[in-house]
């Protein structure tokens, strides 16, 4: 919780716990879309250090119009964080670990008419997440500018899960299984079943978009067994004082100048 207190005046800084941003969607589960991942992200940081508190929040909903969102995306937003289902582990009274299943958002109220600029939208806090904030002893700090940046929700999931682990015991590896993986990106099931798609479009896609929005410099290698890929290894470190402005200069940019991703870093073993 210090971690939100310490970081509550830092516009760009949103700060997650570890508990949330390590969430492992069910595979063929439903797992938030983009916008509602950005937008998620921002209600904590609105909430700031009294987002452990039973309390109403408010947000002008003026300041929610982050690029590529319009009005009604909105509204379709909130359904998704009310809706969405999501089991974390808490600590209980008797000290023992235990799963509470909650929505991520209740209670939320809007005008009726999104368009009316002077609305404000409130919300609560589900009780399983304000008592993962109020438990949690490990944080993540994301940048503001580089999540609203995103265009791919797995390059914003790999950004988080980095971001965390980097962190910890400052960390610069890990392997996951593919299975695990595709879980934790959020992949729905039957979709990108081959090796060579699931590459291309989920791998490619979010390291190149972390590569270049993003303070991380990140690659991975394919790890094969029996002859079959089975796990993925991630390496990362900080963006070198060159990388970093060339970041700046990216996220300055409209979605139009920037430039084209290009193929991400891999290194495969045959």
């Amino acid at each position: 919780m210090q971690a939100l207190i310490d970081r509550s005046d830092r516009e760009d800084d949103l700060v997650a716990a570890g508990e949330v941003l390590d969430l492992r969607f069910r595979d063929g589960g439903r797992s938030l879309s983009l916008r509602a991942s950005k937008l998620f992200n921002i209600l904590i940081k609105e909430a700031g250090i009294r987002a452990t508190e039973d309390v109403e929040h408010s947000v002008p909903i003026a300041d929610l119009n982050f690029p590529h969102l319009e009005r009604d995306e909105l509204v379709e937003c909130v359904r998704d964080l009310v809706g969405t289902t999501v089991e974390l582990r808490v600590k209980a009274a008797n000290g023992r670990d235990e799963i509470m299943v909650d929505p991520l958002l209740y209670g939320v109220r809007r005008p009726a008419h999104i368009d009316e600029e002077a609305g404000i939208l409130y919300f609560r806090l589900s009780p399983t997440l304000r008592k993962v904030l109020e438990q949690s002893n490990h944080w993540a700090v994301l940048s503001r500018k580089a999540i609203l940046a995103f265009e791919s929700r797995y390059a914003l999931r790999l950004h988080e899960i980095i971001a965390l682990r980097s962190g910890l015991d400052k960390k610069h590896a890990e392997t996951f299984s593919i299975e695990d993986l595709r879980i934790r990106l959020g992949v729905p099931r039957g979709t990108f079943k081959l090796w060579a798609d699931f590459r291309r479009f989920v791998l490619d896609r979010a390291v190149g978009e972390v590569n270049q929005l993003s303070a991380f410099k990140v690659s991975y290698e394919p790890l094969k067994k029996n002859r079959r890929f089975a796990a993925v290894r991630f390496e990362w470190e900080m963006q070198s004082k060159e990388g970093l402005s060339a970041v700046a200069r990216e996220l300055e940019a409209s979605r139009v100048g920037r430039k084209e991703i290009g193929r991400a870093s891999c290194r495969e073993r045959v």
